[in-house]
This record gives structure tokens, sequence and C-alpha cells, in this order.
């Protein structure tokens, strides 16, 4: 019995990474910022904005001058604040494509942005049109986004990594034994079988030997431990739920990790000892290869993505993430380990939105899949998100029964855990 690991940004995030794309934003606004305080010139722009010197209200000296003056208090505003200032500032037009239009429309009206689901909602607006232009140069706004996101997140991880950075309490979760209470009611069966399995003293000697050092709860068994445990496989509920439900001989036989980020966190959590039993794949590439990243929308459960495919203009598929797996063989070895032998799914800061909905329903609802749990994060106020994701992974089931019957329950779950504020 398996394990899949899915990571997304949330994970980075519960390392202290400002990794969200609000956080990206903020900073592109801020390189925006420096670039005008420190120009002499009355027009500036990039591929997703201009800002031009309205030369009917004033001249360059003018210009200049009110940008020097005020350069302290825009030293001293977010990305985003200055923005809004000067946005409204009336000195200078700001000229913004309709992809960064609509992206900080989000981040003002929601506080947060999903920006591939923003491209999403503007490429069915060309499909609407069948405008093939319009189509081309939104796939040049956002292959420029893309570039500076890569930009963005290579300053954060070159700043961030280092193995000081690991958790041990994700560390534990990563690599904890599998509670017969998050199986599902199907799968019940294959997890007696799993049980009977360990059962074998032989076997749970071999677990160890390779555990041990990942599990806390392995760790200097003895031989009395293993023929204890061995019993404690088929004990009742009430000595069960002693053990906290967890036996710790029934730790998975393979882990992998699913990466969706592009940093390299989650490679931190590779343990050189099991590499054998643990692997990882970066679905979506990662920074130290550009050419590898995956950014774009996957999602062809969609009612409107057949009328793109049907349109057989593959300038509307180009940051269609089905096409894009193609270029490389992670999404071929994450079907392998599928397809290998039944697997639960631990769901660690991936929203499971509908940007990746088209992998998220073959994992989900394949027939391996015995259990999905997600690690849902607890805010301050000591409200959590854990509904939002179950409703989330919903969409990414077209069996509901299945559904309630693969999702571990909230009592079961528990929070992602966080690095320190200090």
């Amino acid at each position: 019995m398996n394990r899949i690991v899915l990571i997304g940004n949330g994970f980075d995030l519960a390392h202290g990474l400002k990794t969200s794309y609000s956080d990206f934003i903020n900073w592109y606004w801020k390189q925006w910022k420096r670039e005008l305080i420190l120009c002499h010139c009355s027009i500036l722009e990039d591929p997703l904005c201009s800002i031009e010197l309205d030369t009917e209200e004033t001249d360059f000296t003018q210009w200049h001058g009110f940008l020097m003056q005020n350069s302290i208090a825009y030293q001293q505003m977010s990305g985003m604040e200055f923005y809004d200032a000067f946005s409204n500032g009336g000195l200078a037009i700001m000229k913004k494509s309709k992809l960064l239009t609509r992206i900080c429309q989000s981040i003002e009206t929601k506080g947060w942005v999903d920006i591939e689901a923003d491209y999403y909602a503007l490429l069915k607006e060309c499909l609407k049109k069948n405008s093939t232009i319009e189509v081309k140069k939104l796939h040049e706004h956002f292959a420029y986004l893309q570039e500076k996101l890569i930009e963005y997140l290579l300053e954060i991880q070159v700043k961030s990594t280092n193995k000081d950075i690991v958790l041990s309490s994700i560390k534990e979760k990563i690599y904890e034994p599998i509670s017969k209470y998050d199986i599902a009611i199907s799968a019940q069966e294959q997890f007696g079988e799993f049980m009977a399995e360990r059962a074998n003293g032989d076997k749970i000697c071999d677990v160890i030997n390779y555990y041990e050092d990942e599990v806390s709860m392995l760790k200097g068994m003895t031989i009395h431990n293993i023929r204890t445990y061995q019993k404690g496989l088929f004990i009742n509920d009430e000595v069960w739920n002693h053990l906290n439900h967890k036996n710790p001989v029934l730790v998975p036989d393979n882990i992998l990790i699913v990466n969706f980020n592009y940093t390299n966190i989650a490679s931190l959590y590779l343990s050189p000892r099991i590499r054998e039993h643990f692997q990882l794949n970066n679905i979506h590439g990662t920074l130290d290869n550009p050419q590898s990243v995956i950014f774009g929308y996957g999602d062809e459960m969609d009612k409107y993505y057949q009328e793109l495919e049907d349109l057989n203009d593959n300038n509307y598929l180009t940051y269609i993430k089905s096409s894009k797996y193609l270029d490389a063989s992670n999404y071929r070895k994450l079907l392998q380990f599928v397809e290998s032998a039944p697997y639960q799914i631990y769901i660690m800061g991936h929203s499971c939105g509908n940007s990746d909905r088209t992998l998220l329903n073959t994992l989900f609802e394949h027939e391996n899949c015995i259990s999905i749990k997600p690690f849902y994060y607890q805010k301050e106020d000591g409200s959590d998100n854990y509904i939002e994701i179950a409703q989330n992974i919903s969409r990414n089931f077209k069996d509901k029964q299945s559904l309630r019957d693969k999702v571990v329950p909230k009592d079961y779950c528990e929070p992602l855990p966080q690095a320190s504020a200090n």
C-alpha cells in the first residue's frame, strides 16, 4: 500500500516563503516602482503595462521632480499600494493588458488571485469572439508573466532554500503510518490484506530497517516490540484507539511526492537512505530548468474545453496543461505509480482548484485510490479551510458517492504544520 503526497503552494507558504500569486504581483509592482523612481524618460513599458507622461498636463522636468520629491513615500509603499496610488495620481497615463487588469482587479476585490484561472477566463472570451489575434496577444502577455514569475521565485528560492527550513512536524506526517480510519469503507478489505502482510516478522524487520530514521515510533524497536506490534495489528478498536489509530509498522511501502510547485522545497524532504521507496515527481517542472515549467490551465472537464479543441486552432491550446505534460515523462511516471498498487493521498497545501482538475480527477477516481486526506490551514482566529478544500475536491469527482467514501472526514484530519513566525 502506497502514499501519494500532493504538494501545492500552501506547502511553501507553510515554510514562510512568500510564493503566493499575490506576493508575486506585489513584487512586480515594486519592480515598476523602482524603475519609475530612477527613470529619466517620459515613458516606460513592458509587455504587460506602460506608464507614460501626460504631456498635455505637465512636462518632463515637473514629472521627474514629482517622482524625486515623493520617492521616499513611494519607497515605503508595498507594490500594490504603489500601484493604487500611482494609477490614480493624474500625472501619468497607465495602460495595462487585459490579463494584468483582471489580475489586479482580483486582488483588489478578493485579496487573492488565481492567475491561471484568470488566464482561462480570458481565453474563453477569445473563444467567444473567435479571435486568433487576441489569443496570440493573450499568450504573449502570459509568456512574459511566466518569465517574471520564474524570476521572482528564483529570488525567493535563493534566499530561503537551506536544510534548516525543513519542518520536522511535516516530515513526520509525510512518513507516518497509515491509519485504518483514513481508509475508505470500500477499501477496508484491501487494508486488511496490507495488515496481514505486515504481520510477517521478516517484512516488519525490512520496514524498520529502511524507515527507522524517518519515523520516530520505529526508532530502537526491539524483537519484543515487533511481536507486540504483530499482535496489535488485529486488536479491537478500544486498544487501537489507545494506540492513537496508528500502528507504527503500517508505514507505506512507497511514498511519492507530487510537487506542483516550481521551487525545490519539497526535495528537501527526500531521504537518501530510502530513495528506493521514496520518489519525487516535479509534475510542473523546476526553476533550475525554466524550459520545463508548466504554467497554464488543465481542466478537460470544463464545458468549454471541447469547444477549444473543436476550433482546430492550436493557438488556443498553447498553455493547456494536458498538452504540456507530453513535453516530459513526469506524467507517465505518475501513472505508473498509480497503477502499481493501492494508494492513499495526502494533500499538503494544494487547493485542488480547477486549474489541475484533469490530473486530480485521474488520481482521485482511480480504482487504486483508497483515501484522500487533506491537511487544512488553521487560521489565527481558530477557523480553517477544510470545507473549502473538500468543496474543491468535490469538483474533481464525477462519482460523488466515491467522493464521500474516499475523502477523510475532518474528525480524522489535522492542520498542516506551519513555520514559526519568529
